[in-house]
Parts: C-alpha cells; sequence; structure tokens
C-alpha cells in the first residue's frame, strides 16, 4: 500500500457539508460544541482511515494571518501524520490491523480498537518496544532530512521543521505516559525483569514522576502555569494508564471461580 497519505474529495465536501448544517442553520451553542468535538475522516495511508477533529478548523486562528507560519504548522501536522505512520508500520510488519488514525490540536493518536492486538503487544515487549521507538525515528530522520535540505537549499522552511521534527522526536522519548518514551520504558522493564505488565507501568510511572517533579518546580518558579497545568495532565493520564495495564493483566490471566461457582466475583490471578 501507499505510504503517503491520500485525500479524499468526497469526505472533504462532507466536512464542509456538516458546517454549513450545523452553523447555518440552527445556530444552538451545544450544537456548535457537539460538531467541534467530534471527528471526519478526510483520508487514508497505508489502508487505515485518516481522520480530524473539528478543532483543527481553528488552527489559522492561531496564526495571526502570518500565512508562512500556518504553512509551517501545516507541514509540522503532516511530520506528526508521518510519525503515526511509522506506528502503524510497524503494527501491521507484525500482521495486526489498526482501526484509524486521529489528528487533533494536541498532535496524532493512533486508535488500534482490538483487543487481541493489544494483548499480544502486552506480552511481547520487543515487540512493543519496536512499535514504541518507530515513531520518534521517524522524526529524527525527517529531522536529518530537513537539515540536508537546507544545506543545499538554504531556506528558513527547512529550518523550522527540522527543528521541530527534531523537538517532536525528543520529546516522545520523555519517559512518560502517553508519549512513546513511557512505552518503551516499560517494554525495558518488562524485557529485562522478571515483573509483570502493571509493575512494569507502575515503574514506569515512577520514573516519570521523577521528571514531573522536576518540570512542576522549574514551571512554578518561572510563573509558567502552562508547565504545571501540562504536568498534572500528564500525570493524570499517567494514572488511566496504570489503571489500564490492570485490566489488560486481568485480561492476560484467565479468572478463577471458587469452588467451581460461576455467580461469584471472580479472583484474577496476576502473574507477579
Amino acid at each position: 500500500p501507499n505510504f503517503f497519505p491520500c485525500i479524499e474529495p468526497r469526505s472533504l465536501s462532507r466536512l464542509f457539508l456538516c458546517m454549513r448544517k450545523n452553523f447555518i442553520g440552527t445556530l444552538s451553542l451545544w450544537k456548535i460544541l457537539g460538531w467541534f468535538l467530534r471527528t471526519t475522516r478526510v483520508g487514508s495511508a497505508l489502508g487505515v482511515p485518516i481522520e480530524i477533529h473539528h478543532l483543527m478548523l481553528l488552527l489559522p486562528l492561531f496564526c495571526y494571518g502570518d500565512l508562512p507560519f500556518l504553512l509551517l504548522l501545516i507541514s509540522l501536522y503532516f511530520c506528526i501524520l508521518l510519525h503515526e505512520l511509522g506506528h502503524i508500520r510497524i503494527i501491521q510488519w507484525f500482521g495486526f490491523p489498526v482501526e484509524k488514525i486521529v489528528l487533533s490540536l494536541l498532535g496524532g493518536t493512533t486508535k488500534i480498537g482490538d483487543t487481541e492486538t493489544v494483548l499480544h503487544f502486552a506480552q511481547k515487549p520487543k515487540k512493543e518496544f519496536l512499535m514504541a521507538i518507530a515513531g520518534p525515528i521517524v522524526n529524527f530522520v525527517l529531522a536529518g532530512y530537513f537539515l540536508l535540505s537546507n544545506f543545499f537549499f538554504p531556506n528558513w522552511f527547512f529550518t523550522g521543521l527540522a527543528s521541530l521534527n527534531l523537538l517532536l522526536g525528543v520529546f516522545n522519548l520523555f519517559p512518560a505516559f502517553p508519549m512513546d518514551g513511557g512505552r518503551i520504558l516499560r517494554a525495558i522493564f518488562l524485557w529485562r525483569g522478571k515483573v509483570s505488565y502493571s509493575q512494569a507501568t507502575a515503574k514506569t510511572l515512577k520514573v516519570g514522576n521523577l521528571f514531573f517533579f522536576v518540570f512542576l518546580i522549574l514551571g512554578l518558579y518561572s510563573g509558567n502555569f502552562f508547565i504545571v497545568f501540562f504536568i498534572f495532565f500528564l500525570y493524570l493520564i499517567g494514572k488511566v494508564e496504570l489503571v489500564k495495564s490492570y485490566q489488560i493483566e486481568s485480561l492476560l490471566s484467565p479468572p478463577i471461580w471458587p469452588n467451581n461457582e460461576s455467580n461469584l466475583v471472580p479472583i484474577f490471578i496476576r502473574p507477579f
């Protein structure tokens, strides 16, 4: 299949028709907010549907009429899409399906949507390591490509994309969830030590919390409350990831019914 994404004109037309129906029709505040919280398919790549969050249409508002900056932002999201396709290529290489890619203002997300795939990667830390590290590798390759392009054709655009891809690759290696670095570190804990899936997740959270504490102090000291809010947001996502790890672990181990009574609450045996 073609690695590069293809745009579907019909999907784009449906998006704008939906906009006209919601905004030119009954101008209900809840209807407008609900529309912005939805996604629309705009294309596909590697056989995987690509959807964009409707809030992405507000992207030009962040540019203040600066068209070159808007072009840089659009190119950055294209690089984020390639980052997600790096993950997907490894998943498909191992023979598993992917549901869709969702692009939002906060970045990109790959939706697997298949319990069998999630359980498989939870039991195979080497495969999870390869899947997680593929995304940052794509960004580092893109950074090298744009640096080389800037060497032969000096341009602020190539310099900006090289810097942003390098920053994106390093940021995704941060050892915390939901970044790729958290999944990489968890895979290493599972690979190197005799720990369960939830224990490896908890260890990863402890490492990430050390970095969170440093950045929290820096944010409070500098008065940058955006950093404080962002660190708190990542901390909550890490807690959610820990709960998910318990759920995945319970599916990996079959429940044991005491005295074969199926009406009792099952006891899940975790491989500690």
